[in-house]
């Protein structure tokens, strides 16, 4: 655990190096869209590489903690679900497209990894797919003659989780676009991820259990990562209060007297003072203002 942990932090902090720097190769002067698609092909590796790291030796699996419930017994074996199944994967690329800053570019990975080691450091070692094998039913839709269900069955050998990362994944991206400001690609992307999220138990993937962890785990990240602390002051209020208390500290205000001191603990807010730490954390990658917040910050603590 503690190597791929290692290894997943090292390749998110190249992502990150590599998706901020952005040549100017990268970006043409004469569309926006060049370079979105650009994002969204760095994000995609950089999730195939979080995918890689999540799969795990099958040989000595535990008990999965749950057990079929009627509805699940009942529920018949849908082969066209798969479709929907496997829609994830445009999903994904539908969903990095449509952001177009930078900074939500930034928190979106920042989430992301916050996602992964959720799920893989709480559940990555309880099996989904294989209970079905070993029911004592021997559930006839076990052995599909469908190629792009075995193929699916396949590629997801290993790494069926509690709860559903397919879940999580797609219903995060979904509320985190919406609450990112792109309330109308938030709302299509939450249809699709809620249709999605369906189609996993007549495909026989997982549990009813792993679709409602999925859900609940995708809210929690969530409202960790993007919702709170809210900043009353929004994110223009706070560049500007950074930005205007970072020239007084530097502009002849900044004083060592112990009373110049006081005097300019005491007109700092410390509100403001909250409010900055909250927009750094939740917006590493916002330009010029990050090193300006930051500085600030580090000012702040030497008085």
């Amino acid at each position: 655990m503690i190597t791929i942990m290692a290894f997943s932090i090292t390749r998110a902090r190249q992502a990150y190096k590599f998706i901020m720097s952005e040549p100017a190769s990268r970006r043409p002067a004469d569309s926006r869209y060049p370079a979105r698609i650009c994002r969204t092909l760095d994000i995609a590796g950089y999730a195939t590489d979080l995918y890689k790291t999540t799969s795990r030796q099958t040989d000595k699996l535990p008990d999965y903690p749950f057990k079929l419930t009627d509805f699940e017994r009942q529920m018949p074996f849908r082969k066209s679900s798969v479709r929907i199944y496997l829609s994830l994967i445009p999903y994904f690329f539908a969903a990095v497209y449509f952001v177009k800053d930078k900074v939500t570019h930034g928190r979106a990975l920042a989430s992301m990894r916050a996602l992964v080691d959720a799920n893989n450091g709480l559940f990555r070692d309880y099996p989904a797919h294989y209970l079905f094998d070993r029911q004592e039913e021997k559930l006839t839709f076990w052995r599909p003659d469908d190629l792009l269900l075995r193929w699916s069955y396949t590629f997801d050998l290993g790494n069926n989780v509690f709860p559903s990362q397919h879940v999580s994944f797609s219903v995060f991206c979904a509320l985190a676009l919406y609450h990112s400001g792109y309330r109308r690609s938030g709302n299509f992307l939450l249809l699709w991820s809620l249709l999605f999220s369906a189609s996993i138990l007549p495909v026989k993937q997982h549990f009813q259990a792993d679709l409602v962890a999925g859900l609940v785990l995708a809210t929690k990240v969530l409202r960790e990562n993007h919702l709170k602390p809210e900043n009353p002051m929004g994110a223009d209020g706070i560049r500007r209060e950074a930005a205007k208390l970072y020239q007084n500290l530097l502009s002849g205000n900044y004083s060592p007297e112990p009373e110049a001191k006081q005097d300019l603990i005491k007109e700092i807010d410390p509100q403001v003072i909250k409010s900055m730490e909250n927009f750094r954390r939740l917006n590493p990658f916002d330009g010029i203002y990050a090193d300006i917040i930051e500085d600030t910050l580090a000012l702040i603590r030497r008085l």
